[in-house]
Formats: structure tokens, sequence, C-alpha cells
């Protein structure tokens, strides 16, 4: 099958989760504290009466530790709700372990789905960046109460035809994306592209990231882009884009068709 060729701008996101703790979490023989339990929510769910998000970390052979906080991010890894929440440790037990409490306000704001609460420790042995060790990851669902509404989608800045020219042409997509659960419930912005006469599309991601690359401007004005490329070696004829948006819940927003000649 005849296709456009999409030029890929990729930016690498590497995320490691942990749900069993680790047999040996840190990295530093000096440093020689290790992770005895954690205690947080499975299931989260938002009232007026109670909204703060309470969890409690143990270590023995505590002495070596600095600090303990914790961060929340989205299940995708691609927001930060809560940075730095400051984690307090309690007094030594007979057994040398020490247990760190830590809390932060989760709000009726944040989309129902699926977070992340990551737990790192900074010791007071190492140097440099061999201080800070991410210990454990902690996934949990966070039920809002909030109505799910599906995304919105208009505004597309695209052309109706290309002339190609060698080695190749660029095409910058724009589309504006609204979601009344706020941009942070989006999960991802996308179009099919379906060849001459083609009926299998293929997917391609659109970014709001204020990257260049990805012929965005600015990050997080809710503005998706993505360049693509037509070459001398694609076919001549009309193309068919299908652009979407999907939030954290499932739902797709509206769908928007355009058709663009390459000449």
């Amino acid at each position: 099958m005849n296709k456009i060729i999409i030029a890929i701008f990729l930016s690498l996101f590497v995320f490691v989760s942990c749900e069993n703790i680790p047999s040996d979490v840190i990295e530093t023989s000096d440093a020689d504290f290790k992770l005895v339990s954690i205690n947080a929510p499975e299931e989260f769910v938002y009232t007026q009466q109670d909204s703060t998000f309470e969890t409690t970390i143990e270590f023995s052979n505590p002495q070596s530790i600095s600090r303990v906080w914790f961060n929340i991010i989205t299940e995708d890894g691609t927001t930060m709700l809560k940075q730095n929440v400051s984690m307090v440790g309690g007094s030594l037990t007979p057994s040398e372990i020490r247990g760190y409490y830590g809390s932060t306000v989760l709000g009726k704001g944040i989309p129902t789905g699926n977070y992340i609460a990551e737990y790192y420790v900074e010791d007071n042995v190492s140097s440099g960046n061999d201080k800070v060790h991410k210990i454990v990851s902690h996934n949990f669902l966070f039920i809002s109460g909030q109505q799910n509404k599906p995304p919105l989608i208009s505004n597309l800045v695209a052309p109706d035809s290309v002339v190609v020219v060698a080695p190749r042409s660029l095409i910058n997509l724009h589309i504006t994306v609204d979601d009344e659960n706020g941009l942070i419930d989006i999960r991802e912005v996308y179009f099919m592209v379906f060849g001459p006469g083609s009926t299998t599309g293929n997917k391609v991601n659109m970014f709001d990231d204020g990257q260049e690359a990805n012929g965005d401007d600015t990050a997080g004005d809710g503005i998706f882009s993505r360049i693509i490329e037509v070459t001398p070696t694609n076919t001549k004829g009309e193309y068919r884009f299908e652009f979407e948006a999907v939030d954290r819940a499932g739902a797709v927003s509206n769908k928007i068709i355009h058709l663009l000649q390459v000449i």
C-alpha cells in the first residue's frame, strides 16, 4: 500500500514501575538502609470531607537517610501532579526501623484515572547525583466523582494540497483540543492517514509539547501538532486524514476528516 511517509520525531521516555518491594534498592554500599514496607491506598475516592492522600514508608538502618519524598504522576508518565511531597520520619523503634509519613491533597479537578506515586530517598553519605535513589513506585486508582466529558477537537490547520518537490515537502498540521475535565484528562491526540484508494490507515500521534521537531509552538496550550513529509516516491492522488482525541477514561472526541491532494 502506498502511503505518505511520516517523519517520525520521537521523545524517548523510559519508565520503570516497581510493584513489588525490591530486595536490593540501594546503589551504594555506604548507604545501607533497606525498604521494609510501604502503605498507600490502592483506590482513593475524593470526598468533600476528605481529599487528603496519605502514605507511609518504612526503612531499616535509616541512619544514612537525609530526606524522603514522593511525586504523583499520571499513569503514562507525561504529567506531574504533585512534586517533592516531603515525608516526615518518626522515632526509631527497638528494631531500628523508621517510618516516614507524607500527605497531599488530590482535588476534585483531577480526572478519575490511574496514577503512580514514586518514592525517593536522599542519603547523607554519597555525593552528587548518587545521593538520590528512586526506591519504589505505587499504582493507585483515583476516583474524583467528576462527571467525565469527552474531548472536543476543532480549528484544524492543514493544507488542501501539496506539490511534491525533491527531496521532500514538509507539512505542519495543527488541531485544537478542549476537554471540560481539563487538558490533563487527554490521553492522546492522533490522526489516521489513508493513501489513495486505501481502506487501511496508519495511526500518527500529535503533540502539545512545545518541541520544534513536532512543529508545536507552545507546550500545554491545547494545540496539538505534527510535521509530516511527502517525497517524490509517494503516490500522487487524494489522501484522507481522520483526526480524533481520546481521554483517560477512553471517551473519544468528535472526528474531523480532511482531504489532501498530493500533486
